[in-house]
């Protein structure tokens, strides 16, 4: 028996499998297209951004380099200060353990807190008995570094007591 199918059916058969094709052709060829070429376009967008940006930082580039060179020549005197502030430091250190004296805050203070650059200056607490505390400043005031004590706060621990706590402003001294 041999089926035939009719014009009409023939036609149904045509369109159906045509559209079937249309929509497998859209599912997994156009749409990954779409899909591939929008992703494209983002990253061009992207790439874009980041090129105006790279523009406006290459336009600036005389103004970076001499802000560079500004930080460079700070951070230089910084190491510098830093290292002539080390043997300072050391130096405070061992004539407070030679002199029994505990130093419970030692701050270097900037050039900025300095009323000359060229002087180093730390700002020391500690906490002793007084006489411990005069063999201190003693030892400061005859160092081999020159170092003067500036400014002395002293407060009594207790009322009656013969412990101390002072704060120091101790130079290192120019030599003028």
């Amino acid at each position: 028996m041999r089926s035939t199918l009719q014009k009409r059916e023939k036609t149904i058969l045509v369109i159906t499998l045509l559209l079937s094709g249309l929509f497998v052709l859209d599912k997994f060829v156009v749409s990954n297209m779409l899909s591939s070429w929008s992703r494209l376009n983002s990253d061009i967008d992207t790439q874009e951004a980041l090129l105006k940006r790279d523009r406006h930082i290459l336009s600036q580039k005389n103004q970076i380099v001499e802000e560079y060179k500004d930080y460079a020549l700070t951070l230089v005197a910084n190491l510098e200060s830093a290292d002539a502030m080390t043997p300072f430091l050391k130096e405070i250190e061992k004539l407070a353990r030679r002199s029994r004296v505990k130093i419970k805050d030692m701050k270097p203070l900037s050039s900025q807190d300095q009323k000359q650059e060229q002087e180093t200056a730390v700002s020391v607490v500690t906490e002793s008995p007084w006489r411990n505390l005069a063999k201190f400043v003693y030892q400061l005031q005859n160092s081999p570094q020159m170092l003067q004590v500036k400014k002395a706060n002293l407060h009594a621990k207790t009322e009656g007591s013969t412990r101390m706590t002072a704060r120091l402003l101790i130079e290192k001294s120019t030599g003028l």
